[in-house]
């Protein structure tokens, strides 16, 4: 027969009242802290799938801030390049007027004026900084100004570097664009080639931007245009300074376009036998130099002293307005791959805040109580320990003399 003793019995009650004491404690902590998982030993699987999420959480997280540090970067650099394009278009329509046959000299001092003024601006713009004093345009060398004249023209200290960030495990962001290709590397002329006035010249004509008209027969080279008389005609030639080749037989001329080697231009104006014209390959030119070209021209009192001069100056204007344009083109397109960026860098957006409400999400399901579940058990935990220790209480009072009685 099996005996249990009292002692027996005491202690394995003693043992269940602690067993439910810690339970309901346990619960009651949960709902004190909202957490059902404060401890590995809470629940294992629970809290390694735990801090799994929370490391991809952090991660996220930091994309995000990476990302958004990168918006930030390129709608300044994206409002920078608003300004510029402003100030280019004023430029331009100063340089549309003072091409105008009938302005005095006073009035292209004006428009100087009003040029030196945009040229000032347009400096100040290349040389923006960011909310921590780092200049937008200078590639690595952000505490460096980029752009200064020292003396013999405009130059860049800034460099190529493109400044990247990290928006996902698998992508980096530029967030900057070259100051050079923003400014310094602007080609003259039409972008292929650029055409001048010979200084010998006696008559008035001129000679537009020109244009290519078929890339495959373009070889590049540098032209003379000349003029001469024969038989009371006035004739022109196309020769190839690089190469020595006729590019275009003398023939008549009488104001037609002149066609060589893919590339058209237009002469027009009074042209004299022995006049003549230049076309050279485009070169990188800084639409600084440009603009102060202008400044420099419209200001120069010997272009308004005659025909001659003047045909000289519009020919150079030309010129300018060329560079401008391309300043113009360059900065559109270099806006367009700001603008690219900041599309991509919205999807990424999208995309973390979508796994961010996920991985919160499950993380609240791993370890945060239910509130409803939690308190239901508790009041039935508090129940069950009552009982135990009413039950305990009676069975511990119980003795042989209670039962003699």
């Amino acid at each position: 027969m099996l005996r249990i003793s009292t002692q027996t019995i005491f202690n394995n009650n003693a043992n269940s009242l602690t067993v439910q004491q810690n339970k309901l404690m346990q619960t009651q902590q949960q709902i004190s802290s909202g957490k059902k998982v404060s401890v590995a030993s809470d629940d294992p699987v629970a809290a390694t799938r735990a801090i799994s999420v929370s490391q991809m959480d952090a991660i996220t997280t930091q994309y995000n801030t990476n990302g958004n540090s990168a918006i930030a970067s390129l709608n300044l650099l994206d409002s920078t390049q608003q300004s510029i394009d402003n100030v280019l278009q004023g430029i331009r329509a100063n340089l549309l007027q003072a091409s105008g046959s009938t302005l005095l000299f006073s009035d292209r001092q004006a428009i100087a004026q009003a040029l030196q003024t945009s040229l000032e601006n347009l400096k100040g713009l290349s040389n923006s900084t960011d909310a921590v004093g780092n200049y937008i345009f200078a590639g690595a060398q952000g505490k460096i100004v980029p752009f200064v004249n020292n003396g013999a023209g405009y130059i860049y200290q800034g460099d190529d570097t493109q400044l990247q960030i990290q928006v996902s495990s698998s992508r980096n962001i530029s967030t900057n664009v070259s100051g050079a290709d923003q400014f310094m590397r602007l080609k003259s002329g039409n972008g292929t080639f650029s055409t001048a006035v010979s200084a010998a010249n006696t008559g008035s004509g001129t000679i537009d931007l020109g244009s290519l008209q078929n890339s495959s027969l373009w070889n590049g080279s540098a032209y003379k245009i000349d003029f001469t008389n024969i038989a009371g005609a006035l004739n022109v030639t196309i020769t190839n300074t690089t190469t020595g080749a006729v590019a275009l037989a003398t023939t008549p001329f009488n104001g037609q376009n002149l066609v060589f080697d893919g590339a058209q231009v237009n002469v027009k104006g009074n042209i004299i036998a022995g006049d003549g014209f230049t076309v050279s390959p485009s070169v990188n030119v800084s639409i600084f130099q440009t603009i102060a070209d202008a400044v420099t021209n419209l200001s120069d009192p010997s272009y308004a002293t005659n025909d001659v001069a003047k045909a000289k100056l519009q020919t150079n204007l030309n010129n300018v307005l060329g560079g401008v344009d391309s300043a113009l083109n360059q900065n559109l397109k270099l806006r367009a791959t700001v603008g690219a960026r900041l599309s991509e860098l919205d999807m990424w957006k999208t995309i973390h805040d979508t796994n961010l409400l996920q991985f919160k999400t499950e993380l609240s399901n791993l370890i945060d109580i239910d509130y409803t579940q939690a308190i239901s058990s508790l009041n039935l935990q508090q129940t069950a320990l009552q009982a135990a220790q009413k039950s305990f209480a009676n069975v511990t009072s119980l003795s042989l003399f209670n039962y003699i009685n």
